[in-house]
């Protein structure tokens, strides 16, 4: 029965310290943190890219390559996954490691980075 109210008595602690940072928090706040979700520019997707399925990517390596299998994902070593997943693979990194796989990429001779950037900051 202790054990119960104390759980309570926490929550009603946690819906009070909610409730009074979300009254502390300003409206330009609010609106600077909107401002940033809607900046946030679309994750890669290859055909947008210009990068058809069946088109071959070479690893910065220059060995290691990935086919692309649909507009999100490649195959690399008979495995389908992401292009992060690929390269966390290929770089020997954990599979939560954080990392942005497009500079270590290229098609055609031309980094994915550069594709994706001239893709979605052209018309910027």
């Amino acid at each position: 029965m202790i054990a119960v109210l104390r759980l309570l008595k926490v929550q009603d602690i946690a819906v009070q310290l909610e409730q009074t940072l979300e009254a502390e928090v300003t409206a330009a706040d609010k609106q600077s943190a909107q401002n940033l979700k809607d900046a946030r520019r679309p994750r890669m997707n290859f055909h947008e890219l210009g990068v058809p399925s069946g088109s071959v990517l070479l690893f910065k390596d220059g060995q290691s390559q990935a086919v692309v299998v649909s507009d999100k994902k490649v195959e690399l070593q008979g495995a389908v996954c992401s292009l992060t997943a690929a390269t966390r693979k290929l770089m020997g990194l954990p599979d939560d490691y954080p990392l942005q796989p497009s500079p270590h990429w290229s098609f055609n001779g031309q980094s994915l980075k550069a594709l994706y950037e001239a893709v979605h900051d052209g018309g910027e």
